[in-house]
């Protein structure tokens, strides 16, 4: 195994850059047991790999998470297959392959709450997936949403609610498991991230220009906010933290940016503009995904385009963990990542098919 406490030398501005505590606030993120995450080194342990032993014919992994209720995570991709393994942190055993005849799987998401797994591709049709029936139902369409693709979607926390990516602005919002749409809107630019707040309220969007919208589901079809992402001219990520306490958005640049969620909200009524509790600039291409842990006190991103590019952030402290990624450790260009729910495994899936699986020593729980 590989094991790393020590810091690097890589990058070494912006990683020591240090605005402070969030508000104060650092003592509320803290583990079982009551001790704080370190700032300065993160304990991180190479396991063996998620998928060992599986091939993906040189295919990109799309897909890799973790379903919040069992200790279980799925894997899929443009080999056609969603695997389910048992997670241990060992041998991570294979449970089942779900193959998808001409189906390269663009995204498939575990419902929270139930058994199901939606997955989808490059087509109309999207399938459910039951874990516990061993069903595979197949919906030829969804009814309401015009595109010849759905490829594309996020669901809430809650589990109820399904938004469909579409083109020209336009986003679905689809009921689960029923998929009947409910409402659709449509933003100023193409749609580049949508977000879920951790009670299902809220939905941030973000565009090709940049901006950022906020929208209450109960007041579906306006929008209850517009805003200019900070030195952003196209915002490809918008990641919701656990808490609901912070938005995080990400470039084409590679700068990703921290915001009190409350402020934004608030900006409307205070008429003022929210600006970033912190800019971090230690990528410089287009950032794919954010991703924080359960207790925010870590925040993984990474773009795609490079190899090795990706970091992870000390949230309370504003600052980047010097030590990360591993110098033996290589991540390859990374195309998806997943913190398991109580923060003990972290997954991220290289370009090659390989997922790699590290274990966070600080927490406990899986």
């Amino acid at each position: 195994a590989v094991v790393s406490t020590q810091t690097t030398d890589r990058q070494e501005d912006n990683e020591q850059e240090d605005e402070g505590y969030i508000d104060g606030k650092g003592d509320g993120f803290i583990k079982k047991g009551g001790s704080k995450l370190a700032r300065d080194a993160l304990e991180i342990v190479k396991c063996n790999d998620l998928n060992q032993g599986m091939s993906s014919n040189d295919k990109e992994i799309t897909n890799v998470q973790f379903c919040k209720d069992i200790p279980v995570a799925l894997v899929a991709g443009y080999d056609k297959r969603l695997n389910l393994f048992r997670v241990d942190g060992q041998l991570n055993p294979k449970l089942t392959t779900v193959y998808f005849e001409d189906y390269p799987i663009e995204s498939a998401k575990f419902v929270p709450h139930s058994k199901n797994i939606v997955v989808s591709s490059f087509f109309k049709k999207v399938f459910i997936y039951n874990m516990e029936s061993l069903k595979l139902i197949p919906y030829t369409q969804i009814t309401g949403v015009q595109e010849k693709v759905i490829s594309k979607f996020v669901i809430s926390p809650c589990g109820h609610y399904m938004a469909v990516f579409g083109t020209y602005g336009s986003v679905y919002f689809v009921k689960l498991p029923s998929l009947l749409l409910f409402h659709k809107i449509t933003l100023n630019n193409y749609v580049q991230s949508i977000s879920f707040s951790p009670d299902s309220e809220y939905c941030v969007c973000s565009d090709t220009a940049g901006l950022i919208y906020v929208y209450k589901l109960k007041m579906l079809p306006r929008c209850f906010l517009k805003i200019q992402d900070h030195g952003s001219a196209c915002t490809t990520r918008v990641s919701i933290s656990p808490s609901g306490r912070l938005l995080s958005t990400g470039s084409s640049v590679g700068i990703v940016n921290f915001y009190d969620f409350e402020n934004i909200i608030s900006a409307q009524k205070n008429h003022t503009t929210p600006q970033p509790l912190k800019c971090f600039k230690n990528l410089t291409t287009d950032v794919s995904d954010i991703c924080f842990n359960n207790s925010e006190e870590i925040c993984m991103f990474y773009s795609r385009v490079i190899s090795n590019s990706i970091k992870a952030a000390h949230v309370n402290s504003l600052s980047v963990f010097p030590n990360f990624p591993l110098r033996n450790c290589p991540m390859g260009r990374v195309y998806a990542m997943d913190f398991s729910p109580g923060s003990k495994y972290f997954a991220s899936a290289k370009k090659s098919g390989k997922v790699l699986l590290f274990s966070l020593p600080h927490f406990t729980q899986y």
